[in-house]
């Protein structure tokens, strides 16, 4: 072959630049609208703002699907908490991702270890309390009250009545992996008599369709930040 003949050759399929143009603009597209699926969810789970029906609503159900083992340890938590959003989309018309239940679960936690301190089921058990079963809250005198917030002021939230209804709810869930205080024992041990323990209750009965838990069952308790 001559080298004018490889020359000619060399250049006999050129590229286009349309073609190429084409082919950027889609992955520049591609990619921006990633971009924007990230940030419009990073949004979503900022902006929404829980109520106290939701907060019962995502709490029950959560405890539910634990107790009855529809939580599948074989799947990954971001499985197991997008099944639940599906759920409570379908049963509660909660318009709630997997990721927003996983961030609003994580906030939970955190304040149930505060609950925990004064329930007596962690290393940081205070003392002094008392409990008040009418109307499911921590009782204490007001010297004591102070005392304590002035070391975690979150404490004065479970002064409020009704304010431990979903964390004792919850505590059977986690008692077993965390609890290290003098009211340690295994989940699958009986809680001991005249353990001050609110009764679980039975998930809300629902009429045929969408409905949402009554607005009394769900004000029966302090909503949590």
């Amino acid at each position: 072959m001559t080298a004018a003949k490889q020359k000619i050759d060399s250049h006999s399929s050129p590229t286009s630049c349309t073609s190429f143009e084409s082919s950027r603009s889609s992955i520049a597209s591609n990619n921006y609208q990633l971009c924007m699926e990230n940030y419009n969810q990073h949004q979503m789970n900022e902006k929404l703002q829980w109520t106290s029906t939701m907060d019962f609503n995502f709490i029950i159900t959560y405890v539910e699907w634990k107790q009855t083992k529809k939580w599948d340890n074989h799947k990954t938590n971001d499985q197991n908490y997008d099944m639940l959003a599906t759920c409570l989309r379908e049963q509660f018309e909660m318009q709630v991702t997997g990721g927003q239940c996983q961030s609003r679960m994580y906030r939970f936690r955190k304040k149930w270890n505060v609950f925990a301190n004064l329930r007596g089921l962690s290393s940081k058990t205070e003392t002094g309390i008392g409990w008040d079963e009418e109307n499911n809250c921590f009782t204490a005198s007001d010297e004591h009250w102070a005392q304590m917030e002035a070391v975690n002021k979150e404490y004065k939230d479970f002064k409020l009545a009704g304010s431990c209804f979903l964390y004792d709810l919850y505590t059977p869930t986690t008692l077993g992996k965390t609890a290290t205080g003098s009211y340690a024992q295994s989940a699958k041990q009986p809680v001991p008599e005249g353990e001050h323990r609110r009764p679980v209750v039975q998930k809300p009965q629902k009429s045929k369709g969408k409905a949402a838990a009554s607005s009394s069952a769900a004000s029966d308790y302090q909503q949590y930040p």
